[in-house]
């Protein structure tokens, strides 16, 4: 089946399959996202899912296509896409945590990763490969000690990864 907003409300429930409302299809649209990338947009797009189940936010987003790559499926699946948590490798996954996540605390206060102390703007793939449990704690004040360090700073393709 391809999904789309005619055909959401033929998906037959199973465990662990949420199932959007057709009231989600009726919200404003209140964000609009530049890119179709897949990390870029689905991540963003979580939180929003999160907040809207949450009753905190109520609203949808708009994807503006920034490339010419052919979109055909994307478009006819009306915009829409499923968000899950999905076995990496040998059953490893990747479980992604906001504690205090809100409209009003959009800063990372502090991390961790696999349950010790996290610095860096970045995750490698590697680590995300093993398996990961990434808990944030939010807040509404940014942290301007956390990641800073040279080392925090995201891969750059003018420096070599050490």
């Amino acid at each position: 089946m391809q999904l789309s907003k005619n055909t959401v409300g033929q998906i037959k429930t199973q465990a662990g399959l949420e199932i959007p409302s057709a009231k989600l299809f009726e919200l404003p649209e209140k964000v609009l996202q530049f890119g179709t990338g897949v990390l870029l947009r689905a991540l963003p797009d979580y939180f929003i899912d999160k907040a809207n189940k949450q009753g905190i936010f109520n609203g949808r987003v708009v994807v503006v296509k920034s490339t010419d790559s052919d979109s055909s499926d994307f478009d006819k699946q009306d915009g829409l896409y499923t968000i899950c948590v999905r076995g990496v490798e040998n059953g490893k996954t990747i479980t992604i945590e906001a504690k205090n996540n809100s409209l009003k605390n959009p800063y990372i206060q502090s991390a961790t990763l696999n349950g010790k102390a996290f610095t860096k703007n970045w995750i490698s793939y590697s680590d995300l490969m093993k398996g990961a449990v990434i808990k944030y704690q939010m807040s509404d004040k940014p942290n301007k000690f956390r990641g800073i360090a040279p080392e925090d700073r995201p891969y750059s393709v003018s420096q070599a990864v050490k």
